[in-house]
């Protein structure tokens, strides 16, 4: 049998290498067959055809000439956008759950109970949030800046019911927001600027919250109900516009808020339109809305650091009040007795508004002519004061007829939304508990005490060169007349008892009207009797030094319950004052202050005499005061520039005096700053952008702000 012996192998056949690079082959024959598309397109869809998903556009749509549309609604990426947002959206409610059950096991008892009700109000997860939020400690720390107050008999500085509790007063949390506007208004028909009803809403809130309670250029009820009804009687696009080009300011929502000559601002584009209405207006025969616009713009003006500018429309618009409103009546009945008074609805709410715009011209022009120290143009009106349905000062003859009712009756609250009650005030847009809207009383009381600016001015201001001293009478006929003020103010508007911009700037300008009396020289004085004169020097001492604390105090509280970051443009005043009086104590106990040359025979007074009584005076406590002072001006020059002019004077005379500021305000100062890079004459050039008329006292004289600060050799911009 042939072949190899059954047990042996066969030797194995040797393999090449396979090639280099070689593809291997498919294991898998792929598929000619065409995947039915994942995202066709619209007209794809709609006509059951296929689509290759081509972009911009499909082969079928090229071919049938339709646009080729995709809904990004079905796409995986849309899918799992979704899905990723209820993630979050669920992550976010379990912290606030968690945050929440915190709250519950760290909360006292009575803070227990609270939360407790508002969840068993069935409250939103927001709402509870937000009130857990307003339920905590304050956001700032609440401490005072001296120990417990030690008063001497010349002085009387503040007793306890001038500073009681104010440790115990807690800081609005600015964190806590709600912004939805109080008022429910319209753009259209009022302004072009904008369309947007919120906007116009929020806004028109703000100046409602902020500006509206102390000039009260017009019965707000009034000018709101013709703004929704379209009553071209009470409201135009001209005042519309006016007003909100100043309740920019006021916007946490709006950037540039503090430089009003940039174009960005929303408000520089309100107020150019209102000057293009204005100058529409001045060839129409006016009215009372011509003069309410008038005064508008001024104020406007004066928060853009103009107030000169703003000065010349005050004028005009107080004589064009003058020329409607205040002429003597030559219209006579046969029997020689004054025309007849307002019979229909009509005319009575048209009198009503005369009557408020009337008393408000008076007190604002009285205001900006005591500041920058020039005569009167407007005489207290012979007119009832407005609001009598409020308040009837003591004393004061009731109208025959009796007191009238408002011209407007609101039901289920008017413009107002379900935010706010009518009857209450909040510093919108942050949260607090709110106050009784006491703007109506407050008004009339404002008024009442122009009255007595008016007088002490016409004494002062003998002519525009100088001032003219008081004699001793005078001065005690102007205390007894403020005392008297304030001793009949409704206990809801006292000192420290509601502190909405109304009444904080009443109260503050009673306290400067006193300063300023106590600082003017008395006539004559070697004519008096010595020990006479040597008492009342010893009350005015007492006055001036209870004032000066007391408008320090009002404008602290101010700060912790309202905040500074949306400071009432009128208390602009105030803060000048304050500032004016933290740098002089501070460099009266450095001792770096130009001694007041004493007068002959008599002994140079050497007392540090402080702004707060607080105990052993001391620097830290000038230091302390100073550095408070400083903050509320670099949180107010938020939005208005003219502060800004008090910062950079703070800090130029913290500077010369030889003081470390604390971190906080420098890092202060650096954010008011921030927009400047510039150099000496950069700065030089915006501050004569301002034109203010304020005054700043400065070794016994008075300087315009822009010159003060012009002639400093000090000014740089880089910080010092």
């Amino acid at each position: 049998m042939s072949g190899r012996p059954s047990g042996s192998k066969a030797p194995l056949r040797k393999l090449r290498p396979a090639p280099a690079l070689q593809p291997r082959p498919a294991m898998v024959a792929k598929s000619s067959k065409k995947t039915r598309a994942k995202t066709a397109c619209m007209p794809c869809q709609q006509s059951k055809r296929k689509c290759d998903e081509e972009s911009p556009k499909c082969s079928s749509c090229i071919e049938s000439e339709l646009e080729c549309i995709y809904s990004i609604e079905g796409t995986a990426r849309h899918k799992r956008n979704i899905i990723r947002d209820k993630i979050k959206d669920y992550e976010s409610d379990i912290a606030k759950y968690e945050r929440i059950l915190e709250h519950i096991k760290e909360s006292s008892v009575s803070s227990l109970q609270r939360v407790l009700e508002v969840i068993r109000g069935q409250a939103t997860l927001e709402e509870i949030m937000m009130f857990i939020r307003n339920d905590q400690a304050p956001y700032l720390p609440t401490e005072v800046i001296s120990p417990v107050p030690t008063t001497s008999s010349l002085s009387l500085l503040m007793n306890e019911e001038w500073y009681q509790g104010i440790e115990q007063l807690d800081r609005i949390n600015l964190e806590i927001l709600d912004d939805r506007p109080i008022l429910d208004v319209t753009a259209h028909p009022w302004t072009t600027v904008t369309d947007d009803d919120e906007l116009v809403s929020h806004l028109m809130s703000l100046y409602m919250t902020w500006d509206h309670p102390v000039w009260h250029l017009f019965d707000w009820d009034i000018f709101i109900d013709a703004m929704k009804t379209g009553d071209t009687t009470y409201c135009s696009p001209l005042l519309v516009n006016a007003t909100l080009a100043e309740a920019c300011h006021y916007s946490n929502r709006i950037s540039f808020r503090a430089d009003p000559h940039n174009p960005n601002f929303i408000g520089h584009r309100f107020f150019q339109e209102a000057m293009r209405l204005w100058n529409e207006e001045t060839t129409q025969i006016p009215t009372l809305l011509t003069v309410q616009s008038a005064l508008m713009i001024g104020v406007t003006l004066a928060a853009d650091g103009m107030d000169r500018l703003g000065g010349m429309f005050l004028n005009n618009g107080i004589r064009l009040c003058r020329e409607l409103f205040l002429q003597p009546s030559t219209e006579r009945s046969v029997k020689g007795k004054d025309v007849v008074a307002p019979q229909t609805d009509a005319e009575k709410k048209f009198e009503f508004a005369r009557q408020v715009t009337v008393w408000a011209a008076f007190s604002f022009q009285s205001m900006y002519d005591w500041v920058a120290r020039c005569a009167h143009t407007m005489p207290p009106p012979d007119l009832p004061l407005p609001y009598l349905e409020s308040h009837c000062p003591v004393g004061y003859p009731v109208p025959d007829g009796g007191i009238p009712i408002h011209p407007v009756q609101h039901k289920d609250g008017g413009a107002f939304r379900e935010v706010k009650a009518a009857d209450e005030w909040r510093p919108y847009p942050y949260v607090r508990e709110p106050e009784a809207n006491v703007t109506r009383v407050a008004f009339q009381c404002h008024a009442t005490l122009h009255v007595i600016a008016y007088e002490l001015a016409e004494k002062q201001l003998e002519n525009i060169n100088g001032e003219k001293s008081l004699s001793l009478l005078e001065k005690k006929h102007f205390y007894r007349l403020l005392d008297e003020w304030k001793e009949t103010l409704p206990e809801e508007i006292q000192d420290l008892r509601n502190i909405s911009p109304g009444p904080t700037f009443m109260n503050a300008l009673f306290h400067i009207l006193v300063l300023d009396i106590h600082q003017n020289k008395i006539e004559d004085e070697e004519q008096e009797d010595p020990t006479e004169l040597e008492l009342f020097k010893d009350e005015s001492e007492a006055r001036y030094e209870r004032s000066k604390s007391g408008l320090y105090v009002l404008m602290d509280i101010y700060n912790r319950k309202n905040g500074m970051f949306t400071m009432s443009q009128p208390l602009t005043f105030p803060m000048l004052i304050v500032s004016q009086n933290a740098m002089a104590s501070l460099a009266k106990v450095k001792g770096l202050e130009t001694p007041t040359p004493a007068p002959e025979g008599d002994k140079q007074d050497t007392i540090v005499r402080p702004i707060l009584a607080r105990g052993p005076y001391d620097e830290d406590h000038a230091v302390q005061t100073f550095e408070n002072t400083l903050q509320w001006a670099c949180n107010a020059s938020t939005s208005f520039v003219t502060i800004k002019i008090f910062v950079r004077l703070m800090q130029l005379e913290a500077k010369r005096i030889g003081i470390q500021l604390s971190p906080a305000n420098i890092d202060n100062i650096r954010r008011v700053f921030q927009w400047e890079n510039k150099d000496k004459g950069k700065w030089i050039e915006e501050l004569e952008k301002t034109q203010t008329s304020l005054m700043w006292r400065k070794k016994k004289k008075e300087s315009n702000i822009v010159d003060m600060v012009k002639s400093l050799e000090e000014l740089t911009v880089a910080e010092g």
